[in-house]
């Protein structure tokens, strides 16, 4: 049957959209900063997309949330929450200058999440998840099936292209 949640693990749930919440203004700051203080240079509207991206679900997340069976559907709910940032934190990541960015460490904070939030056997399935996602965002930008962003004013021009960098 359905896994049941307990109410703290619910509580757990609702805190990690509000940390979302957070997150988006943390990205919308660090953009900012990124290219108008340190003139770090990368395509502006596909981010800003992304991030409008991040709240939409955000909100259909609340809206989960906000449903009486999220007990029920909690491991679910959880997962569902998971591997959209992953998701999204590699199409971010991308936009961003993949490699060359520092903050895919992020994936480390949706495994430990997950950790929090999930059993054992879908720790390792995130994990697996996080690590094929960006492995996949390396090897394609390395090998040239999509178009590597650059961090302008950031890095030396070539560094994603060094093998051992990559």
């Amino acid at each position: 049957g359905p896994q049941v949640s307990t109410p703290i693990e619910v509580g757990l749930l609702r805190r990690y959209i509000s940390l979302r919440w957070l997150v988006i203004v943390a990205i919308l700051a660090i953009v900012a900063f990124t290219q108008a203080g340190l003139g770090v240079g990368y395509p502006l509207a596909p981010v800003l997309g992304t991030v409008g991206v991040l709240v939409a679900y955000n909100f259909f997340f609340a809206w989960w949330a906000s449903r009486p069976d999220l007990a029920r559907q909690g491991r679910m709910f959880a997962n569902a929450q998971i591997v959209a940032d992953l998701l999204l934190l590699t199409v971010l990541l991308h936009l961003t200058g993949g490699v060359e960015n520092p903050f895919f460490l992020y994936y480390f904070v949706h495994i430990g999440f997950g950790c929090i939030l999930l059993p054992t056997r879908d720790v390792y399935w995130v994990t697996g998840l996080a690590i094929v996602l960006f492995a996949a965002l390396v090897g394609a930008e390395s090998a040239g099936w999509v178009s590597h962003v650059h961090l302008n004013g950031f890095l030396p021009i070539d560094l994603a292209l060094q093998g051992k960098f990559v």
